[in-house]
């Protein structure tokens, strides 16, 4: 993180928690459209034009161990992707999709292992860790089979140290386009020297979207985490960068207190060196559109993602990485940070389930959603979702106005 962007980030905490209300000239944000949520065509229209065009957190390199892995990606479960890491230790990334008849290659209940070759166990078509098919039972019954064009049908695949993205456009902007300012920033955390430290999946009974926006906003902190975050950070303090396509900056200023009070106990954990002094003194978060909320500090890194299920349920990720610690027992506070996230969890999950049935209501239907100047890391979501999906092919009652572009920033 350039001083530049430090400086103008402390005066902008600065600014937070002297205001008495939105700067001016900030525009009143038109409320949402209840049918983003509730609408199965909008839903249709995400998932034809959001997921398959975006970087999407794929796997860690310790999900791929050693030479000739592999991993099941089944985050979408209506595509399915295997992840590979071939002999020569180059990583790939295909539909689980077999060429002949179409069937999983990798059997669900398998999800990950080593194999010198993957071999569909329908017909026996047989794959390289490359994607190439290399096998054909009774390869004499078929006419002018070239199997030179029917190889696994490949992902787009980028790293960010050991973590790795899949993007099924192939012609995608790299992930450091699609991220733009925000990944000089994460690079400063060492990705290279990370660890796949704890994970966590739960199911929740509401819109995609919903989990990811309780993340977006820290203005719930005192109604809901009064005995948690709340009492770890200055919500009040917190200052937001907004980007193109949705993506987005929050910077929390951490009060000065004995590391046991800290929802990351610092000073019982590895430090990442790399981490800028901002990073230890403020939890900063990134969005990384659509669906990852990171909160990043300079000894814990976190991924919270959302997938959609269906227009009413989704499946929430909870990944922990860390700083290598080499043989042994991880270091003990961990314990402790996985423990406080998983408390504060708990009180997001209890008030999402709020939704389950109130956002189902014809009540609902004609009121939309109302945010308020703390909230526009939200509205600027939705901008990137229509964004991506193409205003022109958005219902008219669906779409969001375009009014944030005049406030992204640029690091």
């Amino acid at each position: 993180m350039e001083q530049k962007t430090v400086d103008r980030l402390y005066q902008q905490v600065e600014y937070e928690n002297n205001r008495t209300e939105p700067p001016e000239g900030f525009p009143t944000l038109p409320d949402l459209p209840a049918g983003r949520y509730n609408s199965e065509r909008f839903f249709e229209l995400e998932n034809e034009h959001v997921w398959p065009n975006a970087w999407l957190y794929g796997c860690h390199m310790d999900d791929l161990p050693e030479s000739r892995s592999y991993f099941l990606w089944d985050r979408i479960e209506t595509t399915p992707v295997i992840i590979t890491r071939d002999k020569d230790d180059k990583i790939h990334a295909f539909h689980n999709v077999c060429r002949h008849h179409g069937a999983a290659v990798v059997d669900p209940d398998q999800p990950k292992g080593t194999a010198p070759r993957l071999v569909c166990g329908y017909h026996g078509w047989s794959y390289g860790l490359d994607g190439e098919l290399i096998g054909v039972p009774d390869k004499r019954d078929f006419v002018d089979l070239d199997l030179s064009c029917r190889g696994l049908l490949p992902l787009k695949v980028e790293q960010l140290g050991k973590v790795i993205f899949i993007n099924q456009n192939l012609e995608a902007p790299t992930l450091s386009e699609s991220m733009g300012p925000m990944y000089g920033d994460m690079e400063d955390y060492d990705w290279g020297n990370t660890r796949l430290v704890e994970s966590r999946q739960f199911h929740l009974g509401c819109n995609w979207k919903l989990g990811v926006e309780n993340f977006l906003e820290a203005y719930h902190l005192p109604v809901i985490h009064k005995a948690t975050v709340d009492a770890s950070f200055n919500y009040k303090g917190a200052t937001n960068s907004l980007y193109p396509g949705g993506q987005s900056r929050m910077a929390m200023p951490t009060p000065e207190k004995d590391p046991g009070d800290l929802a990351y106990p610092r000073g019982a954990m590895l430090d990442i060196p790399t981490a800028s002094d901002f990073a230890r003194k403020n939890i900063v978060t990134y969005t990384l559109f659509p669906n990852t909320f990171a909160p990043l500090t300079s000894t814990a890194l976190v991924f919270l993602m959302l997938w959609p299920i269906d227009k009413d349920n989704s499946r929430f990720d909870v990944m922990w990485f860390g700083p290598d610690w080499g043989e042994g027992e991880r270091p003990e506070g961990w314990d402790m940070a996985i423990d406080h996230l998983d408390r504060t969890l708990a009180e997001d999950l209890a008030a999402l389930k709020l939704y389950s049935s109130s956002r189902k209501s014809p009540a609902f239907k004609d009121l939309g959603v109302v945010l308020n100047y703390q909230e526009r890391k939200i509205y600027n979501l939705h901008e990137g979702i229509d964004r991506a999906i193409g205003v022109e092919n958005i219902p008219e009652e669906l779409r969001v106005e375009q009014v944030l572009e005049a406030f992204h920033e640029e690091d």
